[in-house]
């Protein structure tokens, strides 16, 4: 007969996660899965502007001020992104965590906004699926820069209540 002492010590040393450990993982890598498809989703317009000059995202991007600055700044928000990923898998409570994840969130805005700009110059040219396309993904960005926006705003409210109780 197992006594329940033995039991605790045997699921201390195991592998086998608590529910709270568990979500925290699944969140983990929900995050990680959401941040690096943001990133891919930033690289693409870029890559498609500065390499495949026959493509609608290239034709679009002609009726920017500089396509080239347009392509760019898609790689810079890219890479403000990327740190959060990063940080999601390999060092979640880093010191700088709070700093990063707002980093992160103000890339997102950005690129919603780049996003709709795509789309608003893709009016001119009447090509409906693909201003679709952006509008849907600036406003996958949108919600989700809220998420982190929502996410950094509780937790400094839990610090502040913890330090005034």
């Amino acid at each position: 007969m197992i006594t329940a002492d033995r039991l605790r010590g045997v699921m201390q040393t195991s592998i086998v996660l608590t529910e709270l450990q568990h979500n925290q993982v699944q969140v983990r890598l929900v995050q990680i899965l959401l941040s690096m498809t943001m990133v891919f989703a930033a690289l693409d317009p870029a890559a498609l502007i500065l390499g495949a000059h026959t493509s609608l995202t290239h034709q679009v991007a002609l009726l920017a001020y500089s396509p080239t600055l347009l392509a760019y700044s898609f790689v810079a928000l890219a890479v403000l992104m990327l740190p959060h990923a990063l940080m999601q898998a390999f060092c979640p409570a880093h010191p700088w965590r709070r700093g990063i994840t707002q980093l992160a969130c103000f890339a997102l805005l950005l690129a919603s906004l780049q996003w709709m700009y795509l789309a608003y110059l893709s009016l001119a040219l009447d090509i409906g699926a693909i201003t679709f396309i952006w509008i849907k993904t600036a406003i996958g960005a949108l919600g989700y820069s809220l998420i982190m926006a929502l996410s950094l705003n509780a937790e400094r409210a839990r610090q502040y209540f913890d330090c005034h109780q």
